[in-house]
């Protein structure tokens, strides 16, 4: 979807806010916010200038890219960090509105620091400019949304998309959350766009796909998309040959079998097989969190 101009402006009472043009159907997006007005984790706008076409928000400095790329977040932080959002996520799905574009630096925070340590105290989802509301058993078909790091198997396939999307973005935001790696980052300069996407679809298949039966369920999901179907084929084929590197076999700080049972339920290839928002919120991983 296109793309508009984001200001930062000063109001007369010296507070500032962010000041966002609305390229797509204003009608449409004014109804996206009033479905989610009652949504505690969402960043809604605080004013309007529907001549101009813009919505203005709450000037919030932090995001969760941001503070886990800058500074050192406790473990009980960060998982409140992540309940939060997930609440966020949960709140847009009770009302059938999708995000599709969950990524670290759409999630602000406001922390604060005292002796006993950085706490984070609210976390709000942001920009809804990609989100679309889906009545149940509907998809959205034919767009490639979100960003191509973030993006889930049936995103860059241009969809069928639904809430489960969402969902596996969460998943990947964890991962960044606890390793402060974008594990679908591609640094090869002679790849630029979407020509990484075959890279990245080769780390999900190698990360994510529990048997071949997984990539079989999304290609089912796919249903007619044989562009999809020999991208999928030839990365099946070429995995023959290389070693996997599931997530339940990840190491390192905070990958105890709690997190990485999680991250699994979130990111399965087939969105049907991934768990929901509220059965995420329920994992035994957030339990105590609050």
């Amino acid at each position: 979807m296109p793309l508009g101009r984001v200001y930062l402006a000063t109001t007369d009472e010296d507070q500032k806010v962010v000041v966002k043009e609305i390229p797509q159907d204003w009608k449409a997006r004014n109804e996206i916010y009033r479905r989610t007005s009652r949504c505690s984790h969402i960043r809604l706008p605080i004013d309007s200038i529907p001549e101009s076409r813009m919505l203005i928000f709450e000037y919030i400095e932090e995001d969760l890219l941001s503070l886990i790329q800058q500074r050192e977040v406790p473990m009980k932080q960060i998982k409140r960090a992540l309940k939060w959002t997930l609440e966020g996520i949960s709140q847009l799905h009770a009302v059938n509105i999708t995000h599709n574009d969950i990524k670290p630096n759409n999630i602000l925070l406001q922390t604060i620091t005292s002796p006993a340590g950085l706490a984070v105290e609210r976390v709000l989802l942001t920009d809804l400019e990609d989100a679309v509301h889906l009545e149940p058993g509907r998809y959205l078909q034919g767009a490639t949304l979100g960003n191509l790091m973030w993006r889930s198997p049936e995103a860059h396939a241009g969809g069928p998309m639904e809430a489960a999307s969402d969902l596996f973005a969460f998943g990947i935001v964890c991962i960044f959350a606890l390793t402060k790696t974008v594990i679908f980052a591609v640094d090869n300069p002679d790849l630029v766009g979407d020509d990484k996407v075959p890279t990245i679809l080769f780390r999900q298949m190698s990360y994510f796909a529990d048997d071949e039966s997984g990539v079989e369920g999304l290609l089912e999901y796919l249903g007619d998309n044989d562009e999809m179907r020999d991208v999928w084929e030839a990365i099946v084929d070429s995995c023959r040959d290389v070693r996997k590197n599931p997530i339940m076999g990840w190491q390192g700080p905070g990958m105890d079998d709690d997190f990485k049972d999680l991250v699994k339920g979130l990111t399965k290839l087939d969105p049907r097989r991934r768990i929901s928002a509220n059965e995420a919120l329920r994992h035994r991983w957030f339990a105590g969190v609050s």
